[in-house]
């Protein structure tokens, strides 16, 4: 695995995070 790779799933994983905790703020 590329030092790439990682940064893309990397930044994958933290955009779906951000987006579920902005949903979360969003449904409070």
């Amino acid at each position: 695995m590329t030092c790439g790779c990682i940064e893309m799933t990397y930044m994958k994983f933290a955009s779906e995070v951000e987006s579920k905790l902005n949903w979360a703020k969003a449904s409070e």
